[in-house]
């Protein structure tokens, strides 16, 4: 069996339909349940965040075993092609972090539904349509590892993130704004992934590996607007703080 029937039999998205209605779905539910808490109060779902939260550390943790398991040195800079790995165990991979993927959208509509609208930015939203788009452009295009890395330092960075989450509900009545330098420093390890990813997007490139250049560009997109959102984002909110703490 070639790549091509692979992709269409392991990974079911042989197509981008799958993915586009994902995301125009998510799209859509957002509009729906933001017109429907208009006269609605807020719900708590502490509950249902502690549990979620568990659940992203879990899944993050099994996906970064995976990458492991696969035995493959995504760490180092070298041209995917020159090192082949077995297809079913790129697309067995790619499967499972892409449902964790689809899963995390539900994130803003727990937002919608807990009536934090100001955490619905633009950022929030195009960061989850498009994390979706890379994992499924990754899995339909790239038959090897070049994504192994990128994915694995989401995984970490997640890891993180969502401990971040899990201790603010958990501990909801501490004086939380003590821990707050711990949500800057998140930021900042985002940022910094973008910065890697993109260096080792054009490490690639001047290896001169047969990465398909649909996937270079917009992976290279997709970061580049990332890093340029978030470095907005640090500004706006902890720049000012600094400044009124000064």
């Amino acid at each position: 069996m070639d790549n091509a029937d692979i992709a269409h039999h392991r990974f079911p998205f042989g197509t981008h339909f799958f993915t586009t209605f994902v995301i125009f779905m998510y799209l859509g539910i957002l509009k729906i349940v933001s017109n429907a808490m208009k006269t609605r109060s807020a719900y708590s779902l502490k509950k249902f965040m502690m549990c979620y939260n568990v659940y992203q550390i879990v899944a993050c943790i099994a996906a970064m075993k995976m990458y492991l398991d696969s035995k493959v040195a995504f760490w180092e800079l070298y041209c995917p092609e020159s090192r082949p790995i077995d297809s079913y165990i790129a697309y067995n991979i790619g499967f499972f972090v892409y449902w964790v993927k689809v899963s995390e959208m539900s994130e803003t509509v727990v937002f919608l539904l807990r009536k934090k609208n100001n955490q619905v930015t633009p950022l929030h939203v195009f960061h989850h349509c498009v994390t979706v788009t890379f994992i499924y452009v990754s899995c339909a295009y790239d038959f090897q590892s070049g994504a192994f890395l990128a994915v694995f330092t989401n995984c970490v960075v997640h890891v993180l993130m969502y401990l971040y989450y899990l201790i603010t509900v958990l501990f909801s009545k501490w004086n939380l704004h003590k821990i707050k330098p711990l949500k800057q420093a998140l930021t900042l390890i985002q940022i910094a992934q973008f910065l890697l990813m993109l260096f080792h997007l054009l490490a690639h490139q001047v290896l001169g590996c047969s990465y398909p250049s649909f996937v270079s560009i917009w992976y290279a997109f997709g970061y580049s607007v990332f890093l340029v959102l978030f470095i907005d984002f640090y500004r706006k909110s902890y720049k000012k703080t600094d400044k009124k703490n000064n």
